[in-house]
């Protein structure tokens, strides 16, 4: 009888481990003061995504994900100058041909980690930034390719 509970409680560990692992369709955006580094996919289907987003710095920032406008590449983010506009209020220019930013939720928050679920429902070329203010910056984290889910 103790083997068999031993084997079970061994088996379950095992499970929870398994469970608890990274895996390689997990999406991290990370934040270090001087750059930004983007780990999972750069290729995902239509459709719901959890992003971890984490900022290891002391700064005010955040993950950004704009859709491109047809034609544009990665290397257009790259040159683009994200000066901030002069008005009062400082904000970054944005590319207008990257506008368009996916609706997303804050699944689970932690002390140096957030959890979004973003809503990609747009096929073409995404851009991760990750944006901070006071200064204000603009760091090109990685593209993002979104594709309509292959027919099954």
């Amino acid at each position: 009888m103790k083997k068999k509970v031993v084997m079970a409680l061994a088996l379950l560990l095992l499970a929870i481990g398994a469970s608890a692992c990274r895996s390689d369709r997990d999406i991290i955006v990370t934040f270090d003061g001087n750059e930004c580094v983007f780990s999972g996919p750069s290729d995902v289907e239509i459709g719901t995504h959890m992003i971890t987003v984490k900022n290891a710095t002391e700064l005010t920032g955040w993950m950004r994900i704009c859709r491109a406008d047809e034609g544009k590449v990665w290397q257009d983010i790259l040159d683009f100058d994200f000066t901030p506009d002069p008005d009062p209020e400082g904000d970054l220019v944005w590319p207008t041909w990257c506008q368009e930013f996916p609706a997303s939720s804050v699944v689970n928050a932690d002390a140096d980690h957030v959890l979004h679920e973003y809503k990609l429902l747009h096929e073409g070329q995404h851009f991760v930034i990750w944006e901070k203010n006071k200064p204000e910056g603009a760091w090109p984290c990685a593209p993002l390719t979104v594709r309509k889910a292959a027919a099954e």
